[in-house]
């Protein structure tokens, strides 16, 4: 899973630029301003459909232009292009077919970022880190998506009901498919936070001195009485047609980092070694891959020292998989084998 060529037309400060990129390491070199962080955000654009600085069209597309397009080669001779256009919709192909899915790019070019905003993992709410999780069970369980995207529908029809304050009856077939889905959603999440607990213990005892565990709590049975989720619905069913919504569920649940198993990471932690941690974290994510991943760093030497530096520069030169790495001119020092790209 690698890029050889990639090609930019209108995108942010890019209006007609070819790459041609290493198959292990690639180094951007530029001064802020001049494009790092947009390189990046194409690749990644190219990998879900959308970029992680911003979810609306206008920024992506050069000043005067009406669109943006963006295609890859892959190593493997898969082609994808996307174009984003102020006035029409988006158009994706993979092997110049239509795309009607951009889950389906994924498949193609699994992709995991190390942006700047990386501390929202701790700082942000649940949604933040349901993404994470979202992410990673995406990748490793395939029936995942579908049944997410399932749960979500049933959800939106249960809060409509909710609103319309409509007779407990009518709630029985809606409660009984959500939670077959949620008892299968959260048996696949379980399992996978269990996987990638392990690796993250074994990338902190390399990276680190200290020990963290990542704790999944469901969205439901938060006493962990052993309650099943149709029960919860149940329970619930009196504040959630009070408030118009549901309270319980998968839609709820969130990750908790523990320092030696009881404090929260954001507490006991500096934020060099919070971002330690969540960089080791989204690098185990993509051990726990049964394919390789594209890995675009961006600003992972701001709040962290030399020697940790030092340590995850050394690791990332070991990482199998294609690795991107934006660069200021005067950290041009950190730069192993590899291709460099100045800006």
């Amino acid at each position: 899973m690698s890029i050889e060529q990639l090609h930019l037309h209108n995108l942010r400060c890019f209006q007609q630029e070819r790459f041609n990129f290493d198959a292990k390491r690639n180094f951007i070199c530029a001064d802020n301003g001049k494009g790092k962080t947009s390189l990046l955000e194409a690749i990644y654009l190219l990998s879900c459909g959308h970029s992680f600085r911003t979810r609306e069209t206008p920024p992506l597309i050069h000043h005067g232009s009406s669109s943006c397009t963006l295609y890859a080669r892959l190593a493997n001779g898969h082609q994808i292009s996307l174009q984003k256009s102020l006035q029409k919709e988006n158009v994706i192909k993979v092997n110049e077919a239509p795309c009607l899915r951009t889950s389906e790019l994924a498949y193609y070019l699994p992709c995991q970022i190390y942006y700047q905003d990386i501390f929202a993992i701790l700082d942000a709410g649940p949604a933040t880190r349901r993404s994470l999780l979202d992410w990673g069970v995406f990748h490793v369980e395939h029936s995942y998506h579908q049944h997410l995207k399932e749960y979500r529908h049933l959800l939106k029809n249960r809060n409509a009901l909710l609103k319309q304050k409509k007779a407990k009856a009518e709630f029985a077939p809606w409660n009984h498919s959500m939670d077959l889905l949620a008892e299968q959603l959260d048996q696949q999440r379980s399992s996978y936070i269990e996987k990638l607990n392990a690796v993250v213990q074994s990338l902190l005892y390399e990276l680190v001195d200290f020990n963290c565990t990542i704790v999944y709590e469901k969205g439901w049975d938060r006493r962990n009485e052993g309650i099943p989720f149709a029960e919860q619905l149940e329970q619930d069913f009196g504040r959630d047609l009070l408030k118009g919504f549901t309270h319980s569920g998968i839609q709820q649940a969130d990750l908790k980092f523990l320092v030696e198993g009881e404090i929260l990471a954001k507490k006991a932690l500096s934020r060099g070694q919070q971002k330690m941690l969540l960089l080791a974290t989204k690098i185990a994510q993509t051990l726990c891959l049964d394919k390789t991943c594209v890995h675009l760093f961006d600003d992972i030497f701001a709040e962290v020292d030399d020697r940790h530096t030092e340590k995850l520069m050394d690791y990332i030169s070991r990482i199998d998989g294609q690795v991107f790495i934006s660069l200021l001119p005067n950290s041009a020092s950190y730069i192993r084998d590899g291709q460099r790209i100045d800006l």
